[in-house]
Parts: C-alpha cells; sequence; structure tokens
C-alpha cells in the first residue's frame, strides 16, 4: 500500500507483519524485471507462520448475550428490533425461574480457571434492573463454586440512571457500553425518547456520572451507528472524546447496504482516522476497532471467526430460546437451542472456520475480517456464506487504514 505521504507498506496476509518498504522494492512490484528487492518480497511472502489454529471449530460457549427484556423507552429510528427493541413480540421481563438452570447448564460445560462473559442487552436492560441484579448475583455465586471467572456486561441507552442502578453497576463490577450516535442534533433525531425529552442530554448526565464511579467498572465505552443520514465521524469522534471513556465504537448500520453508504463511511472513517492519530496511540487505540487491530497485529492472531455465533457464543432471548445472534430473536429457522438444550444439528453449521465457509481464502484482509457478519451478508445476498461486497470493501479500507497508521506508530517506537 501506498500511504498519502508518499510512503509504501506491505502487509503479510498470513503472518500478520507489517513492514515499511523501501521505493525500490515498490518499483519492483510494478516490474516484471527480477531484482534484489523484489526476491527480498518474495521470499517474505513464502514465509509461513509456525503455528496456526486449528482449522475446525469447536462448540465451546464462553460469551452470551441476554435479552433481559424486549421492550424499549427509546424509539430508534433504525433499530433492527422491530423499532421498540421487541423484535416484533415484546416480553416485560424475562424468567428468572427459567434463566438460572439455563445459566448453570452453560458454567458447568467450562473447564476450571475458564472466563464466561455475559452481556445484558434488551430492548433496554436497565427497565428490569432487579432481574440483572439477580442474575448476576447467581451468577457471581455459582462461579466461586465452579472456579470460573464471570465478566458483566451492559449495552444501555443511558437514559435511565438511579443511585440503586449505580450500586447494581458497582456490585457486579459492569463493563457498561452507553449508545450514542453522536452530537444531540443527531442523536435526538434519530435516538428519540417516548416521553418528548433529548435522551442526549439525558445520556450525556448518566456518562458524567459513570465517570465519577469508572474506578468500579471494569469497563465504560461509547457506541455508535452510522448510516446514510448520520455519516459525520468526524464531529462524533471530537464529541465523544469530551467523555472519559475506554473506548469508542463506530459501527455502520446493517440495515444500510448501498455501496454509497459504504464508500461515504469509508471515506468519513479515513478523515476520522486522521484526526484521532494526531493525539499518539493510547488515544488513538481508543476506537474499538483500531485497538482491535493493534492487538492482532502485535500478537500475530489471526482472526478466523468475525465473531463467536455458534462457536463461543449465543443469545438467549426473553422467552429463553438460544440463537447463533444478537439479530436472530423471534426467526424460529435461527434458533439452536432452547432451556438447557442445544440442537446438536443446527450447531453443525457452525463449525468451520468463517474465513473457510465464506471462500475469504484468496482475500489479503482475512485474518483480519474474520470472513465479515454473517447477518450482513445474508441481508444483502440471501445467504449468511456468501460474503456480501459492500462489507467486503468497507472492511478492506478501514483495514488497509489501520495497517498504515498501525506502521507509522511502530515506526515512531524505533
Amino acid at each position: 500500500m501506498k500511504t498519502s505521504n508518499g510512503r509504501f507498506v506491505g502487509f503479510h496476509a498470513r503472518n500478520l507483519e507489517v513492514a515499511e518498504l523501501s521505493e525500490e522494492a515498490w518499483a519492483s512490484l510494478q516490474s516484471s524485471k527480477n531484482s534484489e528487492a523484489l526476491e527480498q518480497i518474495k521470499g517474505w511472502e513464502a514465509e509461513t507462520l509456525l503455528s496456526d489454529p486449528d482449522a475446525k471449530s469447536i462448540l465451546n460457549i464462553k460469551s452470551i448475550t441476554l435479552n433481559v427484556t424486549q421492550i424499549c423507552n427509546l424509539h430508534c429510528n433504525y433499530c433492527a428490533a422491530g423499532g421498540d427493541g421487541s423484535f416484533g413480540d415484546p416480553v416485560r421481563k424475562i424468567s428468572i425461574e427459567k434463566t438460572l438452570p439455563q445459566l448453570k447448564f452453560l458454567l458447568t460445560r467450562l473447564q476450571k480457571g475458564e472466563t464466561f462473559q455475559i452481556t445484558y442487552l434488551g430492548g433496554e436492560p436497565l427497565l428490569y434492573a432487579e432481574g440483572i441484579r439477580l442474575l448476576g448475583a447467581y451468577l457471581n455465586h455459582e462461579a466461586k463454586d465452579l472456579d470460573l471467572q464471570i465478566k458483566h456486561r451492559l449495552v444501555t441507552n443511558g437514559t435511565i440512571y438511579n443511585q440503586d442502578i449505580e450500586n447494581l453497576l458497582v456490585e457486579l463490577n459492569m463493563n457498561v457500553t452507553v449508545s450514542l450516535d453522536g452530537t444531540s442534533e443527531v442523536n435526538d433525531a434519530r435516538r428519540p425518547m417516548k416521553n418528548g425529552k433529548s435522551s442526549t442530554a439525558v445520556a450525556s448526565d448518566t456518562l458524567k456520572k459513570l465517570e465519577g464511579i469508572k474506578d468500579k467498572l471494569s469497563g465504560l465505552s461509547i457506541s455508535g451507528v452510522f448510516g446514510k443520514d448520520n455519516m459525520d465521524l468526524s464531529s462524533a469522534y471530537k464529541f465523544f472524546s469530551e467523555f472519559n471513556v475506554d473506548h469508542y465504537e463506530f459501527n455502520l448500520d446493517h440495515t444500510d447496504l448501498t455501496m454509497e453508504s459504504a464508500k461515504t463511511y469509508s471515506n468519513e472513517l479515513a478523515r476520522m482516522l486522521e484526526i484521532a492519530s494526531t493525539s499518539g496511540e493510547e488515544s488513538f487505540r481508543k476506537i474499538g476497532f483500531v485497538n482491535k487491530i493493534f492487538s492482532n497485529l502485535d500478537n500475530q492472531t489471526p482472526v478466523k471467526n468475525y465473531c463467536g455465533a455458534g462457536k463461543s457464543f449465543v443469545m438467549i432471548d426473553a422467552k429463553n430460546n438460544i440463537y447463533p445472534c444478537v439479530w436472530s430473536p423471534n426467526k424460529s429457522s435461527e434458533m439452536i437451542g432452547t432451556g438447557q438444550t442445544l440442537f446438536q444439528t443446527k450447531l453443525v453449521e457452525f463449525e468451520k472456520p468463517l474465513v473457510e465457509k465464506q471462500g475469504c481464502n484468496t482475500c489479503w484482509a482475512r485474518f483480519l475480517c474474520g470472513g465479515g457478519c454473517m447477518f450482513v451478508h445474508e441481508q444483502a445476498t440471501g445467504s449468511k456464506h456468501i460474503p456480501a461486497e459492500i462489507f467486503c470493501f468497507q472492511s478492506r479500507s478501514l483495514i488497509s487504514n489501520v495497517i498504515m497508521y498501525y506502521q507509522q506508530f511502530r515506526a515512531l517506537e524505533v
């Protein structure tokens, strides 16, 4: 890759190595003539990692998302859960009686010393804060007996907060993600409260309160969704930076499936990265996908699955049915289990790594992308395993940008 300031960066797709190339080496790639520089590049290309993860993935559920309620106090205009968090079937409260044995079933499948992560989701999960408290306390108690570690995560719109909720977050050493799509001008239009108040003002106030207890939480993040009516990532980044949080996420709307949006998002993302990079690596890595790619490159860890759907991760809806993806509830064809039963015939579909199932073996970005999102692929192509052109374009653009900044920061260390 050639950078905007004339530098040349090479990326080894299998070994996940990044190096700055000389102008001679770059020129040799454009020529059919052999040269010492070209031979060095060919030698580098032929290198293979000494170790590689097994080709076959084994079901080992270490992470779940739990819909503790399927109702919401917002009505986001792009919500993939029916616009009200209900997935078309509102459920006010998950059954604690049915969920406890389900959690026990999952915990007892793990080995001593392993970590189990639970993400409390909705709707708006804090509409049933007492349910989270009961489930969290149960998990912590069982983990002690089974010698496991429990990580509690919460994704909230940030509009419900009081002393009791603050106590709950501290009790569970919660990792909290607050959903915001940018400044009030954008966010209030996209994420309106049903009572007419500014969701941005309320969520911002909650974030300030969370900053005050940040040392008692395991993490604090902001996550935004961006699409055709919200593409100013730079303004969103500057707004998010006003808060003392650990990470920011900038997600392209899963329902916006046009190449025009993918290209606009990629261009805006490049502008945002340029702004963010001026503050140094620590600040730059607050952007979630940047931190992930930097970590994978540092550790030379190939990503063979975009997510752990059906392998290390499952989603449990408010009716205690089990699905492989957070976007699957109420789709009976997607169900992979219910209660304490997993449907083994359904799980077979998820055994192979996604990079293999999606036919990504010739893509240079495959081990940093992991085959892409099955939900997006299916929405765009009709099949989970036929990659969506827009997703591939957006992923390659994002990854190539981050690789160049990775090389830049590592060169500064030398």
